[in-house]
């Protein structure tokens, strides 16, 4: 039975189609929703890979600008997920968020355990520009090392080529 539904959500446009395909699992199964997400240095939008990424250190000025950064950067994630779970809770699912910092997919193994989830719902391919990412290393490492089950969403984007060589890698793993 599931009742408890994490869901991984970066900035792509996928995260849409993945809260979409989440609630309406949890509506079906009156499943509640843990929105999750995770601050990571190669994040589209983190405030470290603009003006501050390779700087050894920094001075007051400096260090007082990056701060304010971080400060709306959390708090445009934290309105993004606000918005999410308004959305679940006008459908009348329960929802709530939390946000967190690390490696994606060793924190949502560990969010999914320590909330107890029945199921993770996550993107198959993010956002992150790295090749490794793109080709979907945080799906793959949430599916094989998840104690629940994981569901992942497909982007639409990806065309049909691009899915055929991105399962043929996940494969032959």
């Amino acid at each position: 039975m599931l009742n408890k539904i994490l869901v991984a959500l970066d900035g792509s446009p996928i995260s849409a189609i993945v809260f979409e395909q989440a609630l309406a699992i949890a509506k079906a199964t009156q499943a509640q929703l843990m929105l999750l997400h995770i601050f990571f240095d190669d994040e589209e939008g983190h405030p470290l890979i603009d003006p501050f990424r390779g700087l050894a250190t920094l001075n007051a000025q400096s260090y007082a600008q990056l701060q304010q950064q971080w400060k709306t950067y959390e708090l445009e994630w934290q309105t993004r997920l606000q918005s999410y779970v308004e959305q679940a809770e006008t459908a009348g699912v329960k929802a709530e968020l939390t946000q967190s910092y690390g490696n994606p997919g060793r924190v949502i193994c560990d969010w999914a355990w320590t909330w107890d989830a029945n199921l993770i719902v996550l993107g198959r391919r993010g956002q992150n520009r790295k090749l490794g990412w793109n080709l979907g290393s945080v799906s793959s490492y949430v599916s094989q090392h998840a104690t629940c089950s994981v569901m992942l969403v497909d982007d639409p984007q990806i065309s049909p080529s691009a899915k055929t060589a991105v399962s043929q890698m996940l494969s032959a793993r």
